[in-house]
């Protein structure tokens, strides 16, 4: 997550969930100033809060995360492969 910016996909943990989220940072807030500047890295607003939002979701999400809370930077995507995850979890809530 080192080189992680603003536009990035991420793996990230936030208290309100109990499994990794995975999206995209589309901006910064940092005590109500909003950041969308694609060139910006992560780690030098470590106290600003991570806007994200899922490719498909209309709107960011709701969950505060910070630099700290990032995991990692996805690097590939392989389609698909996270759907019997998603089906397991709505099927038995693990």
């Amino acid at each position: 997550p080192y080189n992680a910016k603003i536009g990035d996909v991420l793996v990230m943990h936030t208290n309100q969930l109990n499994y990794p989220l995975v999206h995209r940072v589309i901006g910064l807030n940092c005590n109500g100033t909003i950041i969308k500047n694609t060139s910006v890295y992560l780690r030098n607003y470590p106290n600003c809060r991570l806007i994200t939002k899922g490719d498909n979701n209309p709107v960011p999400d709701p969950f505060i995360i910070y630099y700290k809370d990032v995991e990692g930077k996805v690097s590939f995507v392989i389609p698909a492969l996270g759907l019997p995850r998603v089906i397991i979890y709505k099927i038995f809530h693990i």
